[in-house]
């Protein structure tokens, strides 16, 4: 993406506490992002399982919403 476009982008990057090294490249993109004059947001994913996995769910819902690009863990 151009340069000139990353400023109109809202960028979004789901993380866990799972892979702590994936925190190194998260905080590189939002730089890298951030440089191109986008925004950036973090939101850290809860529980997957049981009943706390909708209430998860939601909030990743409602995250995704409010974003034009979504980078969800290193897909590994």
């Amino acid at each position: 993406m151009e340069a000139d476009h990353l400023s109109q982008g809202r960028f979004g990057i789901r993380y866990d506490l799972t892979w702590k090294s994936f925190d190194w490249v998260r905080d590189e993109w939002a730089s890298q992002f951030g440089e191109g004059g986008a925004s950036v947001s973090h939101w850290c994913a809860g529980d997957r399982t049981g009943e706390a996995a909708e209430t998860t769910l939601g909030a990743m819902q409602e995250f995704a919403r409010g974003q034009d690009i979504l980078i969800s863990g290193l897909g590994n």
